[in-house]
């Protein structure tokens, strides 16, 4: 027996020394020798607990309190490595045995810790109170409980703790760290004015102290006092120059007094301390916001790879980046593995659902939404995107599984939608959003209705003001548009939308639109690529106007090579479908196939993009006789729904061998009730005899619209080939208009249509050249309205008074009187388009 007990003491005096291994190897061997000797039980699983090897250590002490479960002190250690493995209940069970045995504060407290880890905060409170009557000097049990609740962020629990720790007269029994403990959880609490009070005095009692500096830097910082936090959050980082706290507060005041450069050279200080996520993460967003970008992506895509937990928060942010930079495949999949992880991840579902929406991945994106609202069906963001998903996203191939009546039943569930989510957050966002909804619908008049309060609501939130400016260019409105832009820019002066507006309106006020704010813009790493290119565009605008061609190109060289990274490409004739769509719809098919609707009132004007087919809808809608329904997507979704109508499933052209004469009628009546569904919404009446679809590229649909309207009119705009071209690549327009080799093939295509049309339809086709137009509008009016069967009204020789919304890039063409300046407008970029007119050789010997 004097053996072990010295044998225990030997090792007992290493275990306290440190010496881990020598104390193990005692205890080891008394245990080999006594099985049931319950010291050397106990002694070793507390050093298997130290090591954090808590499953052995609770197998070595629950053997010794099975030996002497009359002990107190071995139910106690049973239950401090029941917490180490988090087994809460199990702990509190052991610590109450204990406290049966023989009460210590000991055990009080630990009861205490183990009742608020289990959520159950009165009784936790109520225990600590126990262990501190045992033991009334410190350290105190509220101190623990106190700082339990700090990393918890349960800031009440936290102060209440602490204050226990002051006497009635307000003194600390402790020591200064118990105040600054206080003023930290007070400044969480934005009680930074107590904070100060309890940190100041402190401040000239103490020596230098970092954490005193930190909590009154955080406290000034808080209040707005950002220069005095940056005092004392300097001193701190120079007294401790490995505190993270510190230097990601310097960070944020210098933020606030737009010192950037120092804030960001904080900010990478704090974030290299041992990778602090905290600091990581604020440096991300800081870096994000100052658009810095490659920096950031590169700090992203180095966590990911070494983090063994990486941050959810960042991990959302990289994926933002990768759908930023196109790489929407890998913006998915991060994103999906964070909900594999958490599938309660309301953000990254969220995240998910926009990423998906803007690299149109339609079923993804609502499957998302549905996600979130099942979980949420108050979930804002899931509302918002569903009204943008139905309202403007859905794909041709989406399209094609609805009837006309359906897809326009979308249209009223995504404005319901938005109209939830403004109702639920009635906020600058939410209204803004309703209101862009109102104009895809074609409401503008509500739709500026809607963004005017989203104004009202917010009036720096910046996207409202672009949403407005829109709006009025489109109604007509050129005065508040340009207002509008100009407010956009004084918010977010790198917004290329409201640059490129304003351009295009030919602003002159130098403050808003001069080159030189252009060219610093584009050479500042603010803009994202969308943003870019739009300041390219505006870029190349302004220097059209100056008449300095060979700048002009070189930024629309430039903001069409970033459109055509990320727009379509391939093969010109396969998407334009011309030799499936000539081989299909040849003479014998329109002598074979029965027409469907005798109705005449439909127009289509078609042609290429910017041949002036904007002009011609304006002046026939100038007449009273006519509404200008503008481009309609209906003839291409009739066209693509034949492929589920038809026996065979074959994709359009084909499919449209099978149309017989129900089903001419039911496509031509679903027609026909959209177009008048379309003038009535814009406050149109039965008086209108004929409403035009000015979509151009109904071209490639008129052996459909033959086969549905015989009756129709076809009115074909022609312009020099050229010109043309030229100024579809002056646009902000998709693939292959970004390209100029493109644009020629897609325009010899369109060529050779309309070539196999006017010898196959049965329908007869007016050719409106628009270099005639502009030089004798009077005789071509004449000429165009007689053929449509009108009689002459002189309101189409005035068509720029016309009250009607133009969505078009020629919106501001048609508000201004006729001009022959863009006739032979491609001859100023000659020396650049010797490609384009080499392509382009075949077609102009044909013209």
């Amino acid at each position: 027996m004097e053996q072990f007990d010295v044998s225990i003491q030997q090792g007992l005096a290493f275990h306290q020394a440190g010496k881990s291994d020598q104390a193990k190897q005692i205890y080891v061997r008394l245990i080999e020798q006594n099985k049931d000797k319950v010291d050397a039980l106990h002694l070793l699983g507390l050093l298997m607990h130290e090591e954090e090897k808590h499953d052995e250590a609770y197998d070595l002490v629950a053997t010794a309190v099975n030996l002497m479960p009359s002990s107190a002190i071995l139910h106690n250690s049973l239950g401090v490595v029941e917490l180490a493995r988090k087994r809460w209940e199990c702990a509190a069970n052991h610590f109450r045995d204990s406290i049966a045995i023989q009460p210590s504060p000991e055990a009080h407290r630990n009861l205490g810790i183990s009742l608020y880890r289990m959520g159950d905060v009165a009784e936790a409170e109520s225990s600590i109170a126990n262990a501190a009557l045992l033991s009334p000097m410190p350290p105190s049990p509220y101190l623990d409980l106190g700082r339990l609740a700090m990393e918890n962020q349960d800031w009440k629990l936290a102060e209440r703790c602490l204050r226990r720790l002051f006497d009635p007269n307000g003194n600390i029994k402790t020591d200064s760290r118990i105040m600054i403990d206080l003023a930290r959880v007070l400044n969480a609490q934005s009680r930074t004015d107590e904070s100060v009070a309890i940190l100041l005095p402190l401040l000239k009692q103490s020596p230098p102290n970092s954490d005193l500096h930190t909590q009154l830097g955080i406290a000034f910082g808080l209040s707005g006092d950002h220069e005095k936090a940056v005092q004392h959050l300097s001193a701190a980082s120079q007294l401790a120059p490995n505190c993270v706290a510190s230097w990601m507060n310097l960070s944020i005041s210098l933020s606030h007094l737009q010192r950037w450069d120092d804030a960001l050279t904080c900010a990478r200080t704090a974030a290299s301390i041992d990778e602090d996520p905290k600091a990581l993460l604020h440096l991300c967003r800081l870096l994000h916001q100052r658009n810095f970008v490659d920096e950031e992506y590169q700090i992203l895509r180095r966590h990911l790879r070494n983090a063994d937990n990486p941050i959810p928060e960042l991990i959302q942010r990289l994926a933002e980046i990768e759908a930023e930079r196109g790489n929407h495949d890998d913006a998915i999949a991060l994103l999906c593995d964070l909900i594999n992880n958490d599938p309660a991840n309301h953000r990254a579902l969220l995240r998910l659902a926009e990423i998906s929406e803007h690299a149109n991945r339609i079923d993804a994106t609502v499957r998302a939404c549905v996600s979130l609202l099942q979980r949420d069906p108050d979930s804002v963001p899931a509302h918002l995107l569903l009204g943008l998903v139905l309202s403007s996203r859905l794909t041709p191939q989406h399209r094609a599984k609805l009837d006309l009546k359906e897809r326009d039943g979308l249209v009223d569930r995504a404005l319901k939608h938005f109209s939830r989510a403004a109702n639920l957050d009635p906020s600058a966002e939410t209204y803004d959003a309703w209101g862009v909804g109102l104009i895809r619908s074609g409401e503008h008049e509500k739709a500026i209705e809607k963004l005017q309060h989203a104004i009202h609501l917010a009036p720096t939130f910046a996207p409202s003001h672009l949403n407005l400016g829109k709006a009025k260019l489109e109604t007509g409105d050129l005065t508040s548009a340009k207002a509008h832009f100009r407010q956009t820019i004084k918010l977010q002066e790198w917004c290329g939308d409201a640059h490129y507006e304003l351009a295009c309106l030919g602003d002159d006020d130098d403050s808003f639109q001069s080159l030189r704010q252009l060219l610093a813009l584009l050479e500042s790493k603010q803009p994202n690529q969308r943003q870019r290119m739009m300041l390219h565009f505006a870029a190349a605008k302004k220097f059209e106007s100056e008449r300095k061609s060979d700048q002009a190109f070189e930024h629309y060289r430039k903001a069409n090579a970033i459109k055509s990274r990320h727009d379509q490409s391939g093969s010109v004739r396969d998407f334009v479908a011309s030799d499936a769509i000539i081989d299909v719809f040849s003479e014998r098919y329109f002598h074979d196939h029965p027409i469907g609707s005798e109705s005449d009132v439909p127009i289509f004007i078609v042609g290429m993009p910017r041949s002036g087919t904007t002009l011609i809808e304006q002046v026939l809608a100038s007449h009273p006789c006519v509404h200008g329904a503008g481009e309609l997507n209906d003839i291409s979704d009739l066209a693509n729904s034949l492929t589920r109508k038809s026996r065979t499933g074959l994709p359009f052209p084909y499919s449209a061998k099978e149309i017989d004469k129900p089903l001419a009628n039911e496509l031509a009546s679903q027609y026909l009730t959209r177009l008048h569904r379309v003038a009535n919404s814009a406050g149109g009446n039965s008086r209108y005899r004929h409403i035009t679809d000015k979509m151009p590229t109904n071209f490639r649909h008129l052996g459909l619209i033959a086969t549905l309207f015989p009756n129709a009119r076809v009115i074909h705009c022609t312009r020099d080939p050229r010109d043309v071209c030229v100024s579809c690549y002056k646009q902000n327009l998709a693939w292959p208009f970004c390209d100029l080799i493109a644009v020629a093939d897609y325009f010899t295509q369109y060529h050779r249509m309309m070539a196999h049309w006017k010898k196959v339809l049965p329908i007869n086709i007016l050719d409106v050249n628009y270099e005639k137009f502009v030089t004798d509008q009077p005789s071509q009016t004449k000429r165009v309205l007689a053929y449509c069967g009108l009689p002459w009204d002189r309101q189409c020789l005035e068509f720029t008074h016309t009250k009607r919304v133009v969505s078009t890039p020629s919106k501001l063409q048609v508000r201004q009187p006729l001009y022959q300046s863009s006739v032979g407008a491609w001859k100023k970029y000659e020396d650049h388009l010797q490609p384009l007119l080499k392509r382009l050789a075949t077609v102009l010997q044909s013209v």
